[in-house]
């Protein structure tokens, strides 16, 4: 098991997320959890977490983005997945403030947005996880 890559960014507001990311070698995937700030203190919902499995080529759409090579995944459009028990979401963007904005939908019965902001110096770290896992997943 590899250990999760985690980021944490609470609000004073109590608006914050976390979020944890997580490759599996044997579902050639990345597993992306977030969570919602709990109050205004720093903690985190774990319980009623969202998750969203990531394939290779979502990885690709996430790396081009880490990268500048792309403004945001897929024109804006973002990523969409369907599966027999609901759907799910992802975009990423670059945002005004030097860093990435992400945003993550999950719809079993109802819909859960969770929005997280990535830092220059943490997209830079993500970049590098990233690409390890692709190499990982590929065995080479």
């Amino acid at each position: 098991m590899t250990e999760s890559f985690k980021l944490y960014k609470p609000r004073k507001s109590g608006e914050g997320s976390a979020s944890q990311w997580n490759l599996n070698v044997d579902k050639k995937s990345v597993f992306l959890e977030l969570s919602q700030q709990i109050g205004t203190e720093q903690k985190f919902d774990w319980e009623n977490k969202i998750c969203i499995k990531l394939g290779v080529n979502d990885i690709g759409e996430l790396i081009a983005t880490l990268e500048n090579r792309q403004q945001s995944i897929n024109g804006g459009k973002g990523l969409f997945h369907q599966t027999p028990n609901g759907s799910s979401s992802l975009s990423m963007s670059k945002n005004d403030k030097g860093g990435w904005f992400l945003a993550v939908g999950v719809k079993k019965q109802e819909l859960v947005k969770i929005n997280h902001s990535i830092s220059l110096g943490e997209g830079a770290l993500l970049l590098t996880l990233l690409r390890v896992a692709v190499q990982k997943i590929y065995g080479w």
